[in-house]
């Protein structure tokens, strides 16, 4: 789960930004149980006043932050239509998603949503939503590939969307143990193995020996 990144490095944050920055480093240092409001005021150096000025509560920065998360997830599934095909793209987008989070030194936080959603019930609701939207617009992405004909008629689509959810998260939370640039090394054959488990198969009759299934 990441946060946009500042558009222009040089322009100072907006105050909101800021805390919202600064939240997002102490959840990735702390987790989000430990990591207090006296911390973040002290990571976005600003008074207690000026950060309640914008968020009364720690879970209203986490809710904040889901809602860019949610955001953020949006903008990259609006590039898959750039791509040849629909399959390309939902790969690109897949791919895209992993590496920027990585390059970002995000990782640590999806890992933190992760586990915080199995302990905290209201953190779940607050990042529900973001998953159940993605699930949603990758199962409309692979229903639009197969009907380009890129995946096999009978894989069940829900189930295929819930293992490619699986994966980038295993592989976000992977990464910083692979080393630098590990994305970049398994990239070609994730891209690869992806397209191989969504491909149609043969059919059976074309694969039955002769003479045998008539």
């Amino acid at each position: 789960m990441t946060m946009p990144a500042n558009a222009d490095a040089t322009k100072p944050l907006e105050p909101r930004e800021r805390v919202l920055e600064a939240a997002v480093r102490c959840f990735r240092r702390s987790g989000f149980h430990t990591a207090s409001m006296q911390q973040i005021c002290a990571e976005a150096r600003m008074s207690p006043g000026g950060v309640y000025r914008y968020f009364p509560s720690k879970e209203a920065i986490i809710e904040a932050i889901a809602e860019a998360e949610r955001n953020r997830s949006r903008d990259y599934f609006g590039r898959i239509g750039l791509a040849e095909s629909t399959l390309d793209g939902l790969i690109d987008t897949g791919c895209a998603y992993i590496r920027d989070a990585a390059d970002e030194q995000q990782n640590s936080l999806c890992v933190e949503v992760l586990a915080e959603a199995q302990r905290n019930p209201r953190v779940k609701e607050m990042f529900q939503q973001n998953a159940d939207e993605v699930r949603s617009l990758l199962r409309g992405a692979l229903e639009a590939a197969r009907g380009e004909g890129m995946v096999d008629p009978d894989i069940d689509l829900d189930t295929a969307a819930s293992v490619l959810l699986a994966i980038g998260d295993g592989l976000m939370a992977r990464m910083p143990l692979e080393g630098e640039g590990a994305f970049e090394r398994i990239e070609p054959g994730l891209r690869e193995l992806v397209k191989r488990m969504l491909a149609p198969c043969p059919t059976k009759e074309a694969g039955t020996p002769s003479g045998q299934g008539r």
